[in-house]
C-alpha cells in the first residue's frame, strides 16, 4: 500500500508542476499579447502621420505579419475567450466573487471590452447555474457545475 501512496504523491507532485508551468506559460502569453496590441497601436498612430505611399506599404506588412491568435479575435472568438477566462477564474475563485474582481481579471487578460463585461457574464452564468447571485455585485460559484469541470 505504501508504495502505491508513494506513487500516488509522485504522479500529483507532476501534476501540481506542470499544472504551475501551464499558468506561467499562460500569463507569459498574455503579457505578449499585450504588448504585442500596444505596439500595434503605436503603430497605428505613427502610420498616420507618414504619406500614403508609405503608409499603405506597412499597412500591408501589418496585416500579413498578424498571428492566427490576434486575426482570430473577431467579436465571436473574443466572447468564447471571455467565457474561457471567466470559467478558469471561477474554478480557482473563493466561493464569493464580485463583478469587480471579474472584471479586473478581464482587464488584466485585455478582454474586457466594455465596462459591464463582468457584470453581463455572471448574469448570464447566473440563469445556467454556473453562480448564484446572493447580493449586489456578488456571486456564490457552484463549483459542482459541469461547465467548471475543466
Amino acid at each position: 500500500m505504501t508504495d502505491l501512496t508513494a506513487a500516488a504523491e509522485a504522479i500529483l507532485a507532476e501534476i501540481e508542476t506542470t499544472s504551475q508551468w501551464e499558468q506561467e506559460l499562460l500569463t507569459d502569453l498574455e503579457r505578449t499579447r499585450l504588448k504585442q496590441q500596444d505596439l500595434r497601436r503605436a503603430l497605428t498612430s505613427v502610420l498616420q502621420t507618414l504619406p500614403a505611399a508609405a503608409r499603405n506599404a506597412l499597412r500591408d506588412r501589418v496585416s500579413q505579419s498578424a498571428s492566427p491568435s490576434i486575426a482570430a479575435h473577431r467579436p465571436s472568438a473574443n466572447a468564447t475567450d471571455k467565457v474561457e477566462a471567466l470559467h478558469a477564474y471561477l474554478r480557482t475563485a473563493e466561493p464569493i466573487v464580485s463583478v469587480k474582481a471579474v472584471q479586473h481579471h478581464l482587464k488584466s487578460l485585455a478582454l474586457a471590452s466594455y465596462p459591464d463585461a463582468a457584470a453581463i457574464l455572471l448574469a448570464r452564468k447566473a440563469k445556467q447555474g454556473v453562480v448564484e447571485r446572493v447580493a449586489r455585485g456578488r456571486y456564490r460559484v457552484n463549483f459542482g457545475h459541469p461547465m467548471l469541470a475543466g
